[in-house]
């Protein structure tokens, strides 16, 4: 009788959830800015500052992790696993939590995992009272200019949620957040959301939540919301370029544009890298940053 209320108390809190997420979606779908008439100029490749196209392990140099993870190179593809992704996916097909990508369902179980490896780093990585640890970060160590371009293919080797894309990243004074006199950090949001970087955030293939979502930081704020394109066919392979020109920032997902956002104070240029949560698994191939030196877009959107 124990393990059936659990089991009803569960479901009950899962189907609520659910709804609840499907009224905000449903909300937020009608404000997307995804706009079918802006679309890319040729021009956004003609200055190309470095490219990866992971024919060779020794290209790994170029990148630091911060947290739980992992990334080799395997048929010309960067692919990046969190450490604790395959028990973790285990048991969400035995249905120990939901598709939502929530902690607060999943951080006890994931928090015993870690503990397991890293017994001294568990306690840290709780946020008011939930386990925000095994997920984690991998830059870049170049930097990009004010006005730049980052194209890469992507392919979800999951079917579970999140990527993204953190760019225009410095501390203090546009402080290297890699070699700056920045705090040290271990893979959590809080340390990227809330803590002494500013930065934009793009997080895609969330096929439970449907949209694209751009944050900016120090705050966490929420910019604009856009199609998911890469959620919804997600076997796929994706060519995804992200474009800043000024003060306006693109997201484009196959040649589709999937949001927009124009910053009244933007950030400049900065460091580059991925986040993965810990059910995501993805690979990468095909990355190139280019300079930009006039407006990457060939239609406006008017």
């Amino acid at each position: 009788m124990v393990v059936s209320i659990k089991l009803w108390s569960y479901s009950m809190k899962h189907l609520l959830a659910v709804l609840t997420a499907l009224v905000i979606t449903g909300s937020a779908m009608a404000d997307l800015s995804s706009n079918p008439k802006i679309t890319l100029s040729d021009n956004y490749q003609e200055n190309l500052l470095y490219s990866y196209d992971f024919r060779s392990e020794e290209q790994l140099s170029d990148w630091t992790i911060e947290g739980f993870g992992v990334a080799r190179v395997e048929n010309g593809r960067m692919i990046l696993e969190p450490e604790f992704h395959a028990p973790m996916i285990a048991m969400r097909k035995e249905g120990k939590f939901s598709e939502q990508n929530n902690a607060a369902e999943y951080g006890d179980i994931l928090a015993r995992l870690v503990k397991e490896k890293y017994p001294q780093q568990v306690e840290s990585m709780y946020v008011k009272g939930v386990f925000r640890g095994g997920h984690f970060n991998i830059w870049n160590k170049k930097t990009t200019p004010e006005n730049y371009a980052i194209s890469f293919d992507f392919q979800s080797l999951s079917p579970e949620s999140l990527h993204m894309i953190m760019f225009s990243a410095s501390g203090e004074n546009g402080a290297d957040v890699l070699r700056g006199n920045v705090k040290p950090r271990s893979g959590l949001a809080s340390e990227i959301m809330n803590g002494d970087i500013g930065m934009y955030r793009i997080s895609y293939f969330f096929p439970f939540r449907k949209t694209a979502n751009m944050r900016k930081s120090p705050g966490r704020h929420m910019t604009t919301m856009g199609r998911d394109i890469a959620g919804e066919d997600p076997e796929a392979v994706h060519k995804m370029v992200i474009t800043k020109w000024n003060g306006e920032v693109n997201y484009f997902v196959d040649g589709e544009h999937a949001l927009s956002y124009v910053d009244k104070q933007p950030l400049a240029g900065g460091n580059w890298g991925f986040r993965l949560m810990v059910l995501a698994k993805g690979a990468y191939s095909s990355i190139n940053v280019y300079q930009l030196l006039s407006n990457p877009l060939a239609t406006s959107r008017t």
